[in-house]
């Protein structure tokens, strides 16, 4: 769920401030400001594939931009289709397979590097 720039992970809110950190709001109003490596310190970085299968589809080319959740790529085994997602915001720095493409499970797909 999202409202205005801010998203709802649980019973949280983050909001994006301009200075690079984010606003983690609790349910009871109280207000703690974090990094980005601190939020999500393993994000960055390779990204890996959850599974064994046939890469269907590449959802971001080098340089681009991408927000949390944003869907990178996608893996297909057995007729199940698994959407990797972004974990941290970020810009694509290296793609390391193509759609058609046989990977293994924890094989790097991409990388991500800070905004």
């Amino acid at each position: 769920m999202t409202k205005g720039g801010s998203w709802k992970v649980g019973d949280l809110w983050v909001t994006p401030l301009p200075d690079g950190t984010w606003a983690v709001t609790g349910p009871g109003g109280g207000r703690t400001v974090v990094t980005r490596a601190a939020a999500a310190p393993d994000a960055l970085g390779p990204v890996k594939s959850p599974m064994a299968g046939v890469v269907t589809a590449i959802l971001v080319a080098i340089g681009e931009a991408v927000d949390v959740g944003q869907e990178l790529v996608v893996v297909e085994a057995m007729k199940m289709r698994f959407a990797v997602t972004a974990k941290a915001p970020g810009v694509v720095s290296e793609l390391g397979v193509q759609a058609g493409d046989r990977v293994a499970a924890g094989q790097a797909l991409l990388a991500l590097r800070p905004l």
